[in-house]
């Protein structure tokens, strides 16, 4: 894992960072990353399917990591979908509050 990732910047709009040299970044520009992100969720047990606009799937998998919701066991990110491993009976409608309130 190179542990890269592209993380919104106030000043430049994206910049690629190394984790390890990576500030705590401010909530509400993660939060605002995973709205513009998204297109779609849908469910299938305890898994939730995200779509999002072409070339943002890493984006928002690292932005709802930063999140840190306890209802998250994981994610992965593609190019336009990503997989979000939620617990075991996890309330669905609770988890989207969570993300994108």
């Amino acid at each position: 894992m190179l542990g890269i990732a592209r993380i919104p910047d106030a000043a430049e709009g994206y910049i690629y960072a190394v984790k390890r040299e990576m500030e705590k970044i401010p909530e509400p520009f993660i939060r605002d990353d995973i709205k513009r992100g998204i297109v779609k969720v849908q469910f299938s047990g305890n898994l939730a399917v995200i779509k999002t606009k072409l070339g943002h799937a890493t984006g928002v998998a690292f932005a709802i990591d930063e999140l840190n919701l306890p209802e998250i066991i994981g994610t992965l990110g593609g190019e336009d979908t990503l997989l979000v491993v939620l617990k075991e009976d996890t309330d669905r409608q609770k988890f989207l509050k969570a993300l994108l309130d």
